[in-house]
């Protein structure tokens, strides 16, 4: 996986996933979402990359983080809490900006006890597609991204996890095609409006996702 940011946003931050993703890899550039300084914090990780209205984060955080960013010239950008998006979505604009051309954006914290921040980081994750980036967001338990009209071909054993579902976001996908699966699908509809394409299974070497058109939110799930 070539050109990898990391985003570590104010979500529950699992330490033991996030050390072995900075492990895994390490010259990925490294952002800290607001509340995120915590968990970067507690790893001794440096980022790259400071950006939130620090409304949520602890104060000690704060200070630290500031304190890092004067002694390693790292940049601080501040925003406005009255703003349109929220911290996690300015992080992932700015990692799009900031870092050009393909690659893969990783959002580490982006799901925990706010449903409505979950929902909103799900629903960012096909910013990245217009510039050539994949954005996954990450916990113990899920892998999530967002596909496109086409066809995405898939290894059982690169699945994160036992279940795969799919879920249609801001339209109907038309002329769904699941191959491979325990469940399959010849020209579906989904509209949103029903659980059909919920906890699905690999069960060939290789799966493949095909439809015509909408936006389609894959999860892949381990109990």
């Amino acid at each position: 996986m070539n050109n990898v940011i990391l985003i570590f946003s104010g979500g529950v931050v699992d330490d033991g996933l996030a050390a072995a993703t900075v492990k895994k890899y390490p010259d990925a550039v490294i952002i800290a979402a607001d509340r995120g300084i915590e968990a970067v914090e507690r790893l001794s990780v440096r980022p790259d990359f400071i950006i939130g209205d620090f409304d949520s984060a602890d104060e000690t955080a704060i200070k630290a983080a500031y304190a890092a960013a004067e002694k390693y010239g790292i940049e601080i950008e501040r925003l406005n809490p009255m703003k349109n998006d929220t911290d996690t979505e300015a992080a992932v604009k700015a990692a799009i900006e900031r870092y050009p051309g393909e690659g893969t954006i990783l959002i580490l914290g982006g799901t925990g006890t706010r449903l409505d921040h979950v929902l909103g980081n799900l629903s960012i994750l096909g910013m990245g597609h217009p510039a050539g980036k994949d954005i996954l967001l990450i916990d113990t338990n899920n892998r999530a991204r967002m596909l496109f009209p086409g066809t995405h071909t898939f290894r059982k054993e690169d699945f994160f996890g036992t279940y795969v579902s799919f879920f249609p976001i801001g339209e109907p996908v038309t002329g769904l095609i699941l191959q491979g699966f325990k469940y399959g699908l010849n020209g579906a509809t989904l509209t949103g409006l029903s659980t059909r394409a919920v906890s699905n299974e690999a069960k060939e070497e290789t799966e493949s996702v095909t439809f015509e058109t909408g936006r389609l939110l894959m999860i892949e799930a381990e109990d």
